[in-house]
């Protein structure tokens, strides 16, 4: 599903800086991929029996 309208592709492709558009459940996934404007609030240990 393109959630991007043609206007704005047409205007990334003119500028010359370079832009990814992304959708916002791609950018919440790189956001905490990379640890930005997150922090931890609780972690679990998944232990695998040998």
């Amino acid at each position: 599903m393109n959630l991007v309208d043609g206007k704005t592709i047409e205007y990334t492709n003119r500028i010359e800086r370079t832009v990814i558009l992304t959708d916002g459940e791609r950018l919440s996934e790189l956001l905490i991929d990379y640890n930005v404007r997150v922090s931890m609030v609780e972690s679990y240990a998944i232990c695998k029996n040998r």
